[in-house]
């Protein structure tokens, strides 16, 4: 569970190149993207699927087990506490970048963290209900008297 937001935060935080006094903090503030998906609109589309795709691929772990490590609560409110917490992710991590000089924060990474998180949760879901239809399946199976074959 450590290892998931560890990988996450250097994606987003690499190359390291903080900025070298705070008098540019007001300036990078000023960069934040604050529309949704404007940076997509201009970007090649290959580049913006696979930016797309590798916040899904990174998200979409942590979300799936915070869904299996909540056991005792409805699919609605697992769901929701994954997306939550992918978009805390996403905002940290977005917030941090304000201190890199290649990166521009943007509210389409902290959305797009709390969507994969939650697609996450919804994907455990839909494991857990193959799961148990599959064991209660072999469980009748198990249970039904051995018939004999007709002479």
């Amino acid at each position: 569970m450590i290892l998931i937001p560890c990988i996450i935060a250097y994606e987003e935080l690499s190359p390291f190149d903080w900025i070298r006094s705070a008098d540019q903090i007001p300036f990078r503030v000023a960069l934040i993207e604050w529309l949704p998906f404007s940076s997509y609109y201009s970007a090649e589309p290959q580049a913006a699927l696979f930016d797309l795709a590798k916040k899904l691929f990174l998200l979409g772990p942590l979300g799936f087990l915070i869904a299996a490590g909540t056991p005792d609560v409805s699919p609605r409110k697992r769901q929701a506490l994954a997306a939550t917490a992918g978009l805390l992710v996403g905002l940290v991590l977005e917030a941090g970048q304000i201190a890199l000089q290649s990166r521009n924060p943007s509210l389409t990474d902290v959305l797009l963290f709390g969507g994969a998180a939650w697609a996450g949760a919804v994907v455990f879901e839909r494991y857990r209900r193959i799961r148990d239809s599959c064991t209660s399946l072999s469980s009748t199976a198990s249970h039904v008297p051995p018939t004999k074959p007709e002479t």
